[in-house]
């Protein structure tokens, strides 16, 4: 289960390929994990986001298992998002807030709530409701920087561009500290020089930029908005 998470944490598509066997794995060793089945269905629903997967292939053993985690925890959370991912993805947007909405009452503390929420409204077109969602999600784990970028896209998209300039140079200085500390992440140097570039300040990005595709050779995520 840990290395499932560790893997789906990455941003490589070679990483989130590997990580639901690992789910699958822990299921299997533990079939009333709850915590493993919500992972595998989160992650399951992150490949079929972004089109690694073909939808039709995947998508029935990603509901099954949100399903499985909220039978067996229905207090639990994460069990709540990975539901909430699934019926997204479903095209039940309705739905799909409530059970973000519901993952954040029993557990304000749970950073992917309010991050899928946030990306959840920014599909269904809800910008300034994402931007909230966004900044949540930052006060609840300070050091993540790359969702105040997405904060960012949701401000601009909101008509926000005075709050919008404000947020992207508070997430700059963490992104570019995060470039420091994982010279490694392609996804900090991607942010970065996309805070760069909001900020008025293109060619700083540019080599950002450039070393974010010499890491990734395989095409990385890219968030919604960006």
């Amino acid at each position: 289960y840990l290395r499932g998470r560790q893997l789906a944490g990455q941003t490589t598509v070679r990483a989130w390929h590997h990580a639901p066997p690992r789910y699958r794995r822990a299921s299997a060793l533990d079939p009333d994990y709850a915590q493993a089945h919500a992972g595998l269905a989160d992650i399951l629903s992150q490949l079929i986001l972004w089109r690694y997967v073909v939808a039709a292939e995947v998508l029935p053993e990603a509901r099954a298992a949100a399903q499985r985690a909220l039978e067996l925890a229905p207090a639990l959370a994460e069990a709540h998002v990975a539901h909430g991912n699934v019926l997204s993805l479903a095209g039940d947007a309705a739905a799909a807030t409530r059970a973000f909405e519901h993952a954040i009452e029993l557990n304000p503390e749970l950073y992917e709530a309010y991050y899928y929420l946030g990306r959840h409204c920014f599909a269904q077109g809800e910008h300034p409701r994402a931007a909230q969602m966004f900044e949540a999600a930052h006060r609840v784990r300070p050091d993540e920087f790359t969702v105040l970028a997405l904060a960012v896209s949701a401000l601009d998209a909101s008509g926000r561009a005075g709050h919008a300039r404000e947020v992207a140079a508070a997430a700059l200085p963490g992104l570019l500290r995060q470039v420091e500390l994982e010279p490694d992440d392609p996804r900090a140097k991607y942010f970065a020089a996309l805070m760069h570039q909001r900020l008025g300040d293109t060619a700083a990005g540019v080599p950002l930029v450039e070393a974010a595709l010499r890491l990734r050779r395989e095409l990385v995520p890219v968030e919604p908005g960006s």
